[in-house]
C-alpha cells in the first residue's frame, strides 16, 4: 500500500504502470517535447505529466489520446508499436 500526502492509504489497483511510463515519456523525448509541452496542449499540469512518466498515477483514456496527439501519434499506432503491453481486463 501506498500513501497519500494525508496518509490515506492507496490500494496497489490506483497505482500507475512504470512501463506505460517509460514508453510515452519515450515517445514524448523523440518527438521533441518537455513534460511542460505536454502539459500545455493536455490541459494537466506538468506534475501529472511526471507523475504518469514515473508510474506513479495511470492516465486516463482522454489524457492518453491527447498525450499521444501531441507527439503526433494516436492510440492505435502506440498499441502497434507495442503489441506485448498487457491491457487490464474487468472480470
Amino acid at each position: 500500500m501506498l500513501m497519500t500526502h494525508n496518509n490515506e492509504q492507496k490500494g496497489p489497483w490506483l497505482q500507475g504502470d512504470p512501463e506505460l511510463g517509460q514508453r510515452l515519456s519515450s515517445i514524448r523525448l523523440r518527438a521533441g517535447l518537455t513534460q511542460t509541452d505536454i502539459a500545455g496542449k493536455v490541459a494537466v499540469s506538468r506534475q501529472h505529466i511526471s507523475n504518469i512518466e514515473i508510474g506513479m498515477t495511470s492516465p486516463t483514456v482522454r489524457v492518453l489520446r491527447d498525450y499521444l496527439q501531441a507527439c503526433s501519434t494516436d492510440l492505435a499506432e502506440f498499441f502497434r508499436l507495442y503489441p506485448d503491453f498487457p491491457i487490464a481486463t474487468c472480470q
